[in-house]
């Protein structure tokens, strides 16, 4: 399979949004043009334990809220000096931050 550069047409994305075809390239137009969509529904729900919920609970992050804190990692990794092609690795549990750290990349 050959690789081919994220100019080239053809290697554009089709996603469906509510009955219509838009296309992206990447990950983050994917997002913005839900966001443009969504705003305020949720988009990640996660469980949660702590002393408000001993218990535990479903919490929910809306698009808008997640898309902010896409920014706020990405203003992290531009004033650590992060450059388009450096490497980054995460570890961790899945988690809000690590798709938000996959969108900031």
């Amino acid at each position: 399979m050959e690789w081919k550069p994220h100019s080239d047409p053809a290697n554009r994305v089709q996603i469906k949004v509510w009955g219509t075809n838009a296309e992206a390239e990447s990950l983050v137009e994917v997002l913005r043009e839900a966001l443009v969509r969504h705003k305020h529904r949720d988009f990640i729900g996660y469980w949660i334990f702590d002393t408000l919920y001993p218990m535990g609970a479903w919490k929910y992050v809306s698009y808008v809220q997640f898309a902010l804190l896409v920014e706020e990692l990405r203003a992290v990794l531009r004033a650590r000096e992060f450059q388009a092609g450096d490497r980054l690795a995460i570890i961790s549990r899945n988690s809000v931050e690590w798709a938000a750290f996959a969108f900031a990349t």
